[in-house]
């Protein structure tokens, strides 16, 4: 696959998935963002029921909703979390959707359990997938999709040589084969269908274990919900003597408590602020954060 890289870790993509009926398959730097995309213009709510959680997302114009993420009860209670803890972090950062709340801090703490992954999977620009994808996830996608595109080549063939093959002919025109040929045609094209809209991002290797990884994709969760949750957009400062502050801006402090229930060390604030620059999308933070 041809690629090109501006060094900053843009890299440029193949023509649309949805012209070739294939799967993008590109490498990126590791960066900030890639767990929520283009939440801007998207509806979320979150659902509470006996069994746990879900995620109800719907974008802007779009003629169908999509639930990404279920999140049962074994979940939140692997993360050690309770309705007390959120109702309190609530509280604390008058935060009113309490439900939402949970929701993000379970897939937050989630993410700042794993290890860092080789590859991302995202399907129509979502992350929708639980644990972490491998090479050979990545291989047996590209396997499928050649098997679907050499079949529907080949049943195309048998149509072009019906009039020279006894064969084709036969499978052509039989009117069993005929309606068995014609289904596996269209399953097919839906197939390939489904299969254009994966896009497969493989990080690029880096010496050593990339720094504070675990607490990055808590960001990666915390970042692009922080202005659901408050209205605002994420900021990371310390505390500003100068202005009157003796405290952290808020969204850092936010990152704090979840570090802290993560058992991790939380990044300086400086740390944080170079994460939010790189951040898809940053809207200039508010004055009242």
């Amino acid at each position: 696959m041809d690629e090109t890289d501006d060094g900053v870790g843009h890299v440029g993509r193949e023509p649309a998935a949805e012209e070739t009926g294939r799967a993008r398959f590109h490498s990126e730097s590791r960066k900030l963002g890639a767990f929520f995309a283009d939440l801007e213009r998207t509806t979320i709510v979150a659902h509470e029921n006996e069994y746990g959680l879900s995620l109800h997302m719907k974008r802007e114009n779009d003629s169908w909703s999509w639930v990404p993420s279920f999140i049962h009860n074994d979940q939140i209670a692997r993360c050690g979390i309770n309705r007390q803890t959120v109702r309190d972090i609530g509280r604390e950062f008058d935060i009113k959707d309490t439900v939402l709340l949970l929701a993000v801090l379970v897939l937050a703490l989630e993410q700042g359990r794993t290890t860092p992954a080789d590859h991302v999977f995202l399907w129509d620009r979502w992350n929708c997938f639980s644990g972490v994808p491998s090479a050979e996830d990545c291989d047996r996608l590209r396997h499928t999709q050649d098997l679907a595109i050499g079949l529907e080549r080949d049943l195309n063939e048998q149509t072009a040589r019906a009039a020279s093959d006894p064969i084709s002919k036969f499978l052509v025109e039989h009117p069993t084969a005929q309606t068995a040929r014609n289904q596996l045609l269209e399953a097919l094209a839906t197939y390939r269908r489904v299969q254009s809209k994966f896009d497969v991002i493989e990080f690029r290797k880096r010496k050593g274990r990339p720094p504070y990884y675990q607490q990055m994709g808590i960001c990666n969760v915390l970042v692009p919900m922080w202005p659901r949750l408050t209205g605002s957009q994420p900021t990371s400062w310390d505390a500003r003597p100068e202005r009157g502050g003796k405290k952290p801006s808020r969204f850092y402090q936010f990152l704090q408590s979840v570090c802290e229930l993560a058992g991790l060390k939380c990044p300086d604030t400086d740390t944080v602020d170079g994460w939010l620059k790189h951040m898809p999308g940053k809207k200039p933070p508010r004055s009242d954060d």
